[in-house]
């Protein structure tokens, strides 16, 4: 492969796992001598999307995505989500029969349920005719290929995810306050309405509660919740080395990461919360209405069948102390540090 053009509704400026992911990806195909073209919403007119105005919808048809798609005049086509700009790239390739792949990287049936009184039945059909149409569908997880395997979507290809080892490492020292009591308990995503951060920020827990993101939900829980610390978002990379710094130092604080969302595949969360040395607590895959369940420390599983309720009244599934110390030699000391 010489030459691959990714299609995505996602893109700059929303930060979230999907960017991510494929900005990532294109920077290690590059490094490898593969030319990696994009078309985003960038090159189009664009509204932003209902309930969630940080994402914008591409204005354009079919005619105008398929010259695109020849000008860039790439070897192999990737489709990455199922936005407007997806649909009309897929469009586009199967008139042309021109093979392309696509990407799950959201469990979009209930993301959409969380907002609107969509059946869930009704959303995965049509996302099983738009990943049946493609070559090949990938996922990032077993049991996230395992589901939709069940739903009936065929073509399934794991594209594993992994972290930036530099990055997410245990460090001592923070940016977060000092004084705040242990111990402490972090969410870092994005605030939006489909991660569930309410059955977290709710838990009656000692020590702290940390929220590290940006969404639309962000201003409602900060007036709600006014004993949550709530960071805002932070980037990271290229763009802002010294608040993806900042980032990592808070990461390293936590005693426990949450992991709460219901309509995402965890793939990165779970690779950056082990190598951050923390254990972390999450939900059962697939139950909307269940609370945080407790994991192992280090990054091990979820432990499924605890509710809301009962997590806090159960102190030792929480393994509330640190039980995976950083490795000696590889702890890195942030500012102020000893």
């Amino acid at each position: 492969m010489s030459s691959i053009l990714i299609v995505t509704d996602a893109w700059h400026p929303q930060i979230n796992g999907v960017v991510r992911s494929i900005e990532r990806t294109a920077e290690e195909l590059e490094a490898i001598g593969i030319r990696v073209e994009f078309l985003t919403p960038q090159a189009f007119k664009t509204l932003p999307c209902p309930t969630y105005p940080e994402i914008r919808l591409s204005l354009t048809h079919r005619g105008i995505v398929r010259r695109k798609i020849e000008a860039f005049d790439c070897e192999h086509l990737h489709i990455a989500t199922e936005g407007p700009l997806g649909l009309l790239a897929a469009s586009a390739a199967r008139k042309d029969g021109r093979p392309f792949t696509t990407s799950y990287h959201t469990r979009f049936p209930e993301y959409v349920s969380a907002r609107l009184p969509v059946p869930l039945s009704w959303s995965y059909s049509w996302l099983r005719k738009f990943h049946n149409s493609g070559s090949g569908c990938m996922v990032a997880t077993r049991s996230l290929e395992q589901d939709l395997r069940e739903r009936g979507f065929l073509n399934l290809m794991r594209w594993s995810r992994g972290v930036d080892e530099e990055l997410f490492r245990p460090y001592e020292g923070s940016v977060l306050p000092e004084d705040l009591p242990r111990p402490v308990f972090m969410y870092v995503g994005r605030v939006a309405v489909e991660k569930n951060i309410e059955a977290f920020l709710d838990l009656k827990l000692g020590g702290s509660k940390v929220v590290v993101g940006g969404g639309p939900q962000l201003e409602a829980l900060r007036r709600e919740y006014r004993d949550v610390h709530f960071t805002g978002p932070k980037v990271g990379g290229r763009a802002c080395p010294v608040l993806f710094r900042r980032r990592r130092l808070r990461i390293s604080l936590a005693d426990r990461h949450i992991r709460q969302c219901h309509s995402g595949s965890a793939g990165l969360r779970r690779s950056r919360r082990g190598l951050s040395g923390d254990g972390a607590a999450g939900c059962h895959r697939g139950y909307r209405r269940r609370g945080p369940v407790a994991g192992p420390a280090g990054g091990g599983r979820s432990r499924a069948g605890h509710s809301a309720r009962a997590l806090p009244e159960d102190r030792h599934e929480l393994h509330l102390g640190r039980q995976c110390p950083p490795v000696p030699g590889q702890l890195h000391r942030g500012p102020g540090s000893a």
